[in-house]
């Protein structure tokens, strides 16, 4: 073989070790590159473990909010039957002073025709009253008249 053939299957040789080298350090910069990404790719990982717990915590929250609003909602229907209960309460107190708002206005025109009967009575008393005394007046007269007249019909006979 010839020289210049050597030399030049030996420069193929050294350009394909040169590949070969420069393919390596591609391959080693891949490895380094796939290694970053495996751990990035493991930090991913573990911020969604933390992300999966996180939710979770704001799962049970959620389920804890829901118990609370169910209670209030029950606390709430609770108050509205309560409130419903006072409202027709007030009703039948408000109709029950209505009545007595009636009532009394019945026993003041009572107590009003009550007053002049009253009235009307002690007016009659005090004529029954003076008659009852003029009848007096009229009775000690005529008793005195009756007195002397028998005293005089006694003289007489």
């Amino acid at each position: 073989m010839s020289e210049a053939l050597l030399r030049e299957i030996l420069s193929e040789i050294v350009g394909i070790k040169q590949d070969v080298s420069d393919m390596k350090q591609d391959i080693s910069g891949m490895k380094q590159d796939i290694s970053g990404m495996k751990q990035e790719i493991l930090g991913m990982k573990q911020d969604i473990s933390g992300m999966k717990q996180d939710i979770s915590g704001m799962k049970q929250e959620i389920s804890g909010m829901k118990q609370d609003i169910s209670g209030m909602k029950q606390e709430i229907s609770g108050m509205k039957q309560d409130i419903s209960g006072m409202k027709q309460e007030i009703f039948g107190i408000q109709q029950g002073m209505s009545g007595m708002k009636q009532d009394i206005q019945f026993l003041k025109d009572e107590q009003a025709q009550i007053k002049q009967a009253v009235l009307e009575t002690n007016e009659r008393v005090k004529q029954l009253t003076d008659r009852q005394d003029n009848q007096h007046a009229i009775i000690d007269i005529l008793s005195s008249r009756s007195i002397e007249h028998e005293a005089l019909l006694k003289r007489i006979h």
